[in-house]
């Protein structure tokens, strides 16, 4: 349901993400807990925002404050609700979390909050977090080309983190 609900939000279908969503929360309670679950709510959490996040960045003006703003507390609950040793997923978490300041016009804590993600990914071997780390940067000069601070995270990035195809 979950993999459903990103698919709709690519497609820009917001009713359709939200009741792919509330299934796979209602799969995600009903789990037998004898086991900790390979899918829990922090998971959960994390794909609802990411689902949220591309409906912000792929709707009307009218509509991309409300998603980001959604897209901002499921995934501020999948930080908090992750173990430490999570680390990819945090990082893509962080990286979402930047994406939407930067849907929500504020580019200086969009960079702050991916230079984060990028100290979390110190050492990690990823070409999913090596692209997303790209794309915010080339985003991040396209939304805000006057920036200083996109400006020297973008070199950094450059710089720093292996492109990939």
């Amino acid at each position: 349901m979950a993999c459903e609900a990103w698919a709709w939000a690519h497609l820009g279908r917001s009713e359709a993400v939200s009741r792919a969503l509330d299934q796979a929360g209602e799969l995600v309670e009903n789990q037998h807990q004898a086991t900790p679950p390979l899918f829990g709510h922090a998971e959960l959490a994390g794909i609802s925002g990411a689902c949220f996040e591309v409906l912000a960045c792929k709707c009307d003006v009218t509509k991309a404050g409300e998603y980001a703003d959604r897209a901002s507390a499921y995934i501020t609950v999948a930080l908090n609700g992750r173990e430490r040793f999570y680390v990819r997923s945090r990082v893509l978490d962080l990286l979402g979390l930047a994406n939407v300041r930067l849907t929500q016009g504020e580019p200086a804590e969009a960079v702050r909050t991916a230079r984060m993600a990028m100290e979390c990914a110190h050492g990690l071997r990823s070409v999913r977090v090596s692209r997303q780390l790209h794309r915010f940067a080339v985003d991040g000069l396209e939304k805000f080309p006057r920036s200083t601070d996109v400006g020297d995270f973008a070199e950094q990035v450059r710089a720093t983190i292996p492109s990939v195809l």
